[in-house]
């Protein structure tokens, strides 16, 4: 009988302390990946030709490659996944008679990691849709970035792609960019 009112005490005391309510002096970490944001980001880009496939992607040759420009934007109804839409040139120093290269459609998923009160990290993977407009032909992308945010409408990151082509050469991109977030 003692043993079923100790193990009755200990229960009864778990599940009040798991609702005991937050006090209120205490306030609640920022979260600076949230759903319901939308993203910005402008990134400088550099575009490498690919001739062996993804399977020689880290055996590539990068000196030949172009630096270009992308402005995209996200939209996160959920704080782990979002789709979005961008649009660059492939080439600063290329710039054809229309201004944007391509335009892509993207779906992403990432997973926020907060590090501090004033620093958060949230690792992404994504795949894409592209739409070249120099020879209108589709492509597929693959890729994942890391993001850093500084506070919660300002951040950074690194990111890579590689990109499927079915009528010419596969190529890789890297990124480094700014992103704004509402």
């Amino acid at each position: 009988m003692k043993n079923i009112l100790l193990i009755g005490a200990l229960c009864l005391g778990a599940i009040t302390a798991v609702n005991l309510p937050a006090r209120a002096d205490q306030a609640k970490a920022p979260s600076f990946f949230n759903a319901e944001e939308t993203t910005v980001d402008l990134a400088i880009t550099y575009n490498v030709d690919e001739p062996r496939g993804i399977q020689d992607a880290f055996d590539t040759d990068i000196r030949h490659g172009q630096v270009g420009m992308q402005l995209g934007g996200t939209y996160w109804p959920a704080k782990y996944f979002g789709s979005g839409f961008e649009a660059g040139v492939n080439s600063i120093h290329r710039i054809n008679d229309h201004v944007i290269d391509y335009t892509s459609a993207v779906g992403r998923a990432r997973l926020p990691i907060q590090i501090t009160d004033s620093f958060a990290i949230a690792p992404e993977i994504f795949g894409a849709v592209k739409r070249d407009f120099d020879d209108g032909l589709y492509s597929t992308q693959l890729g994942a970035r890391l993001n850093a945010r500084f506070s919660e409408n300002l951040g950074g990151y690194l990111g890579w792609r590689f990109e499927f082509e079915r009528h010419k050469t596969d190529s890789q991109q890297f990124e480094a960019g700014a992103q704004l977030a509402f």
